[in-house]
């Protein structure tokens, strides 16, 4: 199986040295394993739209089975990727922890809200509405399935009494258009990752 890790940074920030080391080790798994595991590379963008640099990364792999997405600060667990490709969906989410107005949560939302964290995790894969691209698996049938722009930040004019731009981020744009053609999004309880909250 052909995959891409895809990590996009802004230009002013790096990866996270724990996040370079855990792209290394798993490449060095594919290494071991030899050709049965496919091919297996790392890109990472640098920029400062990130919407754009989603779009562009899935645009130069578009031949890739799978993509994926792990943002430049997180560390999966080693195994993440293995349980990601076996869940065999289309998109397929790790958790990340989050803090979501103060209150400790997971990235995946379903139509209550984000996750809480000190609520327990179902025993195995879940559906949700939306999950971040913090260490999210999608697959080429998806891309395929999907319009262009796959990523879309969408804001609106502020106001005095209305200050806030963000209408919806670029994965919640991408969970959603994937969510209204009929496409689950499937979140893996045992890939906890490490994230700075």
């Amino acid at each position: 199986m052909n995959i891409v890790i895809a990590t996009c940074v802004r230009t002013d920030l790096k990866v996270a040295v724990q996040t370079a080391q855990w792209v290394q080790f798993q490449m060095a798994l594919r290494r071991a394993a030899g050709s049965v595991w496919g091919q297996l590379t790392w890109d990472v963008v640098p920029g400062n739209y990130i919407d754009a640099q989603r779009n562009f990364l899935v645009e130069c792999h578009r031949e890739a089975e799978a993509i994926l997405f792990l943002d430049a600060d997180v560390k999966p667990p080693p195994d993440a990727l293995a349980r990601l490709i076996d869940l065999n969906v289309p998109i397929a989410a790790g958790l990340c922890p989050i803090d979501q107005n103060g209150v400790p949560c997971w990235n995946v939302t379903d139509r209550v809200g984000y996750r809480p964290r000190q609520e327990p995790l179902p025993p195995g894969p879940f559906t949700v509405d939306r999950a971040g691209t913090a260490c999210l698996l999608i697959r080429r049938a998806l891309v395929d399935a999907l319009p262009w722009p796959w990523f879309l930040t969408e804001i609106h004019h502020a106001t005095p009494d209305d200050r806030e731009l963000l209408v919806r981020s670029d994965d919640e744009y991408f969970c959603d258009h994937a969510r209204a053609a009929g496409i689950e999004i499937v979140a893996h309880p045992n890939v906890i990752c490490q994230h700075p909250v």
